[in-house]
């Protein structure tokens, strides 16, 4: 399963965007490391 990919399905979804802001992204970061195109989530 390539969870760290799920996300591009729906990076479009504005519902999904909701749920990212500056401090969830630091998390992801965090804990992921960079994850290549994610900060296309960010408003």
């Amino acid at each position: 399963m390539d969870v760290l990919n799920r996300w591009q399905k729906v990076a479009d979804d504005p519902k999904y965007k909701q749920f990212f802001n500056q401090e969830i992204f630091e998390y992801s970061e965090q804990i992921f490391s960079h994850i290549p195109g994610a900060e296309s989530l960010m408003n």
